[in-house]
């Protein structure tokens, strides 16, 4: 029987959106080297983050972002970064920022904060 309604199915579980294990499997899809600008709220860390996932006329702040969700003509919304988002984005040794150090100080933060 092909079709067994008894049959119990693996549920399989992704990280929502916005939360950093969702940003962490974002990041490691990127190429560890690649770098980006941090200080360009149109394409910084958080912006490609939000492109990736549908987002329209993306622009991110320090602590929030504003973005469409459906289509270039809809609503835009405003909402606060979740925390620690912006300290991931943003590489303090002025190495240059790569997807490969966000990464590194993603699983940091998930780290102190378990």
């Amino acid at each position: 029987m092909l079709y067994n309604p008894n049959r119990k199915r693996t549920k399989i579980t992704k990280p929502k959106f916005m939360t950093m294990p969702h940003l962490i499997e974002w990041l490691r899809t990127k190429p560890a080297d690649e770098t980006y600008s941090y200080s360009s709220i149109h394409t910084c860390l958080i912006a490609q983050y939000l492109k990736a996932h549908g987002r329209w006329l993306v622009s991110v702040g320090g602590d929030s972002y504003h973005c469409n969700k459906w289509s270039p003509l809809g609503w835009v919304i405003h909402r606060q970064l979740p925390n620690g988002f912006s300290k991931v984005a943003l590489d303090f040794s002025y190495k240059g920022n790569t997807f490969g150090a966000a990464l590194k100080r993603a699983e940091a933060w998930i780290g102190s904060h378990s």
